[in-house]
């Protein structure tokens, strides 16, 4: 599945999301527009990250996301935030240890505190618990890290796929977090 596609299925599913009352008022579920070319480039490079095609299309085509209430909240970064001060003084970690110790690039995160990375040698997709993180590097030996995905293009089905059991309630479906 392409990115458009995925955008079109994912605001389908929101649109679903919205209509369901929870009994509570929802938060903003979006999809945020794109930022230029220039900046999606600049950023990626900045990072040192710019050789996934998914993630590079992903930017070109929405600028991340925000989906408060699906499961315990899912967020992918504005492109921006690789930019940011968090990244500048190591509050985020770029390096794990353990047995996924590699260079890393946080791209996200649930609403329970757990962060999205990518390894930067294998382009898989790790879930990192809530844990320690001293001079940008996570203890990858002191939680469950997972590994969610081979590349960023499976790390979005799986993102569907929790939205599409989160607004259809699917009974024991397996969230990510």
């Amino acid at each position: 599945m392409g990115i458009k596609s995925w955008i079109k299925s994912a605001s389908l599913l929101l649109n679903e999301l919205a209509e369901i009352d929870f009994g509570y008022p929802l938060g903003e579920n979006i999809i945020r527009s794109p930022k230029n070319k220039d900046i999606v480039q600049l950023s990626l490079s900045n990072v040192g990250y710019s050789n996934d095609k998914t993630l590079y299309d992903f930017y070109l085509t929405c600028d991340g996301l925000s989906w408060p209430d699906v499961n315990n909240g899912y967020f992918i970064n504005s492109i921006e935030k690789f930019n940011g001060k968090e990244l500048l003084q190591k509050m985020v970690p770029v390096k794990i240890t353990g047995a996924y110790a590699d260079s890393i690039m946080v791209f996200g995160s649930d609403g329970g505190g757990g962060l999205f990375a990518i390894r930067k040698s294998q382009n898989d997709i790790l879930y990192l618990p809530t844990g320690p993180v001293k001079n940008g590097v996570f203890d990858g030996n002191a939680g469950k890290v997972q590994k969610i995905g081979d590349n960023f293009s499976e790390f979005l089905k799986r993102l569907l796929d929790d939205l599409r059991a989160f607004v259809l309630d699917e009974e024991g479906y397996i969230y990510i977090s």
